[in-house]
């Protein structure tokens, strides 16, 4: 995440005019909006699932949600 923020805000500075920054490759930018919307996704499920574990509980379904929510952790990692 620190690297992708890094290079999304290097290239805005290039993009408002900052002359002391060389054109991205633009290949590199592409890479680091695809792994920033891929951050955002595993938020929202992350998010999704917790709010999940929240609802259900002391409820029976307790421990699935709780799984789910485990599971979704580890995926972004």
């Amino acid at each position: 995440p620190t690297e992708v923020a890094a290079t999304l805000r290097q290239f805005n500075e290039w993009r408002r005019g900052d002359d002391d920054i060389e054109q991205p490759d633009p290949r590199e930018i592409g890479e680091a909006i695809d792994a920033a919307v891929e951050m955002i996704e595993r938020m929202e499920r992350i998010e999704a699932a917790a709010q999940n574990l929240v609802k259900m509980k002391g409820r029976h379904n307790t421990e699935i949600a709780y799984q789910r929510l485990v599971a979704a952790l580890e995926k972004s990692k």
